[in-house]
């Protein structure tokens, strides 16, 4: 530059011999389509790396139906006047888990990731990919099993001591959860929220 001042560039080095002439692609990575439009400016149709953020599951999210309560809330530990949504004991259960299993730092167990999983999707949701098949996530369906499940069956494994509970916790399967009314119920209770936020996208969009 004149007078010697720098002027901003971006170098992009190939690390390989290209013949002179040649055409030369720089690739974006693979990013949803939020982050394309975001930093470049441009969305791809049917972007196989397109990933949505849906909500977390508790305690907000209504109570999953048949779960034995009435109205907006059933009676926790027999407390009399005492009403929390299903969900919301599950949460606390799951934290409590969360707090005495998973190590703040280092390898994990697999029972630990799966505690750690489950949290995640009731605190702070899920990510849905498209090329995973917009499948829920393991966290997801196991979190949707839990508060699902009757509340006797659940103060059974509330008792549990930390290590029994979150085995129990890892032997959810996909095929557990998907058998269960109410826990697919309540994912998609989670995912016709989400898609509420964008009334005029239709099943295709």
């Amino acid at each position: 530059a004149a007078g010697g001042e720098s002027v901003p560039m971006l170098k992009i080095l190939i690390l390989q011999k290209v013949a002179k002439g040649k055409e030369v692609f720089n690739t974006y990575g693979q990013k949803e389509n939020a982050k394309l439009l975001a930093e470049y400016g441009f969305v791809v149709p049917d972007n196989i790396f397109e990933r949505v953020r849906v909500s977390a599951l508790a305690p907000e999210d209504p109570a999953p139906p048949g779960n034995g309560s009435k109205g907006n809330g059933s009676k926790v530990n027999g407390s009399k006047g005492s009403k929390k949504k299903p969900a919301q004991p599950r949460l606390e259960f799951i934290l409590r888990l969360a707090n005495e299993t998973v190590p703040p730092g280092g390898r994990m167990s697999a029972e630990a990731r799966a505690v750690r999983g489950t949290c995640r999707a009731a605190q702070e949701g899920w990510v849905v990919q498209a090329q995973h098949g917009a499948r829920c996530s393991s966290g997801a369906l196991r979190f949707a099993c839990l508060a699902a499940l009757p509340d006797k069956h659940f103060a059974k494994i509330a008792k549990m001591d930390d290590e029994k509970a979150a085995e129990w916790l890892l032997a959810i399967g996909e095929q557990e959860a998907l058998k269960s009314k109410e826990a697919c119920a309540m994912l998609q209770q989670a995912l016709q929220a989400r898609l509420a936020l964008y009334p005029e996208a239709g099943p295709d969009n």
